[in-house]
């Protein structure tokens, strides 16, 4: 009966329970217990002693209680305010796309191994000591903080941005506004950001790019960050959606390399700053024309350059040109204000020749008596089939080479891309100005910019010797006192000319042609113009690095003689001074350059009216010096830069 009684009880109290909790339910409990151990003395004096425990009992457990809620809170907010410290002192952050974790130390972006987070947590944790016995509760917590904080949404400090800036400014860009459009855009293609706009740079910014993008992809996961960078107009592109991109293409890929190994996490997170900044690279570019600053004229410089296709047209940009380089001339009357009499060069450009663009000049002193010349072919002519028709008895006339060579300068200099195909824009001319088929040639025309190009051309053909097959010349080995034939390779090897060279040969020729009348510049050319003049006119000419011209020649100065003839001089001193000493390179280069008289008058004062003559030293450079040594007295170099003391002993014999 007991038994059923207390299962009883217990159904009724898990009831209650459930459902009242009035204290006459818990005191019929009580009741019920008395009177089930009534006839129990035993149980019912241990009811009785509990009883009389129970308000201490529950004194105890309610101070307990109050004290773990007191810790609970306590701690909690020791985790918070421990939370927000660690990150603020330590600002990680990561990227889903990369699955990176990233440190940022006020200066630098890194990437972060996250036990090194880990580490550096569990570290501070012991450290702080209030929050030891919740540490992996706090870790777990932190973790989390640091996966929401999204590496895009960290905000440089000024030293990063400026150093960003420093970096890409003067080498890939030639000032800050131009550098801060730029990380805008690739902010704004990070971001996914006007994915239809179009940027254009030059051809050779191409590599640049490109390594920043790997890069960039190494970094954060993202791939064609670049994607709308293109480097030539494509007929199918709108002039609404095409901007562009001016970059310095001078900076060696290699030290680019170094440059985003070291930076490229902070130009990643500088470029998504400013995207989110300025919104889009639109508003920037317009924005900053808005500011009234001392940079106003280069604001506007930049909007109007970056907009040149959205606020052209292909009649705009043709008229631009034509204004801006070409002349039109009615048929046999000439300009007065120009005071200019036209010529018609070897190679059919239509010049003017103006009075006061040469200067009278003193010949330069006689050059060294070369060997004999070797086996070559002329350069190729450019002359253009003779006229007949009256109408070209113009005296204003332009070869449409020559005309396409005068648009490639204008699109250059306003580092513009080629908007047009070539026979596209022979077209458009034709319908314009008076043009003979046959001999493919624009009449009436002139350009302020031909008599330079003009006069390099006459120099190139009455000079320049292409070196068409391989030769043999023993007039230059110096390995004895007695000639001996050198390697038929080694000699065409050693026939070439630097820029720079021909620069200063150009110059000469110029200054002993100064009196003709059909000369009309006064030599003033720049290496980049000879680089273009060469790939437009010589396209079979070979160039490296912008800088060599291979297998060439020239009449003004024989390279290879010169050299000879200091490597006699100097064994000739060696052996009259030195006995089993050898020669380092270094040594028979600073021979050669303290005794080499080779000088060369040219026009001084930096251009027309500029007055004056400038004396250069003619000297081969230390790499063609070196490359002739290597190439015709291979058998007595040691050690790979010095020349062995056998060789000048032999003047013994």
């Amino acid at each position: 009966m007991n038994e059923h009684q207390s299962s009883v009880i217990i159904k009724v109290d898990d009831k209650n329970l459930d459902t009242d909790t009035d204290t006459d339910t818990y005191i019929a409990i009580v009741n019920q217990l008395f009177e089930k151990y009534d006839s129990n003395p035993y149980m019912k004096s241990r009811l009785e002693q509990h009883l009389k425990k129970l308000p201490l009992s529950l004194e105890l457990e309610d101070s307990t209680n109050q004290k773990r809620i007191l810790r609970t809170t306590h701690l909690t907010n020791e985790q918070c305010q421990f939370t927000q410290i660690f990150l603020y002192n330590n600002k990680y952050y990561y990227l889903p796309t990369s699955e990176c974790f990233y440190h940022y130390d006020n200066k630098t972006y890194r990437t972060i191994k996250e036990d090194v987070i880990l580490h550096n947590l569990l570290s501070s944790i012991r450290k702080e000591g209030q929050l030891t016995d919740w540490k992996y509760k706090v870790k777990i917590q932190v973790m989390k903080k640091i996966k929401e904080r999204n590496l895009f949404h960290s905000i440089p400090e000024s030293y990063t941005i400026q150093r960003v800036l420093n970096t890409l400014c003067p080498s890939i860009f030639s000032d800050r506004l131009q550098a801060k459009y730029f990380l805008t855009v690739l902010g704004d293609n990070i971001l996914k950001k006007n994915p239809e706009l179009i940027f254009i740079s030059k051809p050779k910014s191409r590599k640049y790019l490109q390594e920043l993008d790997n890069v960039m992809y190494n970094l954060t996961g993202i791939n064609s960050n670049v994607h709308n960078f293109v480097t030539k107009f494509h007929d199918s592109y709108q002039y609404s959606q095409c901007r562009l991109v001016k970059m310095n293409n001078t900076l060696p890929i290699e030290l680019w390399k170094e440059m985003l190994i070291e930076r490229g996490l902070d130009i990643v997170c500088v470029a998504v700053h400013y995207s989110r900044r300025y919104e889009c690279s639109d508003n920037y570019i317009l924005g900053i024309n808005n500011n009234n600053n001392n940079n106003n004229n280069n604001n506007n410089e930049l909007l109007k350059y970056t907009l040149t296709l959205k606020n052209s047209t292909l009649t705009d940009i043709i008229n631009r040109f034509r204004e801006q380089y070409i002349q039109s001339h009615n048929i046999g009357i000439l300009s007065k204000s120009s005071q200019a009499h036209s010529i018609t060069s070897s190679n059919g450009v239509g010049v003017c020749t103006y009075e006061d663009s040469t200067l009278s000049l003193s010949s330069s002193p006689p050059a060294l008596p070369p060997p004999p010349p070797p086996p070559h072919s002329p350069s190729p002519s450019l002359h253009p089939p003779t006229p007949t028709n009256t109408l070209h008895k113009s005296k204003f006339i332009i070869t449409w080479k020559n005309m396409h060579y005068i648009w490639k300068l204008y699109i250059s200099h306003y580092s513009i891309p080629s908007v047009v195909y070539s026979n596209t824009l022979k077209q458009l001319l034709k319908d314009i100005y008076s043009f003979d088929e046959e001999m493919d040639t624009f009449y009436n025309v002139t350009s302020k910019y031909l008599p330079c190009v003009s006069d390099f051309i006459r120099f190139w053909e009455n000079t320049i010797t292409i070196i068409q097959q391989p030769i043999t010349v023993s007039s230059l080995s110096v390995s004895s006192t007695a000639d001996v034939s050198v390697d038929a390779d080694t000699t065409e090897t050693c026939c070439e000319l630097e820029i720079d060279e021909i620069s200063v040969l150009f110059k000469k020729w110029n200054r002993e042609n100064t009196n003709i009348d059909h000369y009309c510049c006064n030599g003033n050319i720049t290496e980049t113009d000879i680089i273009k003049i060469i790939n437009h006119f010589f396209p079979t000419i070979e160039v490296v690095d912008n800088k060599y011209i291979l297998k060439i020649s020239s009449s003004q100065w024989n390279k290879q003689y010169e050299v000879r003839k200091s490597l006699m001089k100097l064994k000739e001193h060696y052996y009259s001074k030195y006995k089993n000493t050898m020669i380092s390179f270094d040594d028979a280069y600073h021979f050669y350059c303290k005794h080499n008289k080779n000088k060369v008058n040219v026009v001084g004062g930096g251009g027309v009216g500029g007055g004056g003559v400038d004396s250069i030293n003619m000297s081969v450079s230390k790499r063609f010096f070196e490359k002739i040594i290597v190439s015709t007295m291979s058998e007595y170099i040691e050690h790979d830069a010095f020349i062995s003391s056998s060789w000048y002993l032999q003047q013994q014999n």
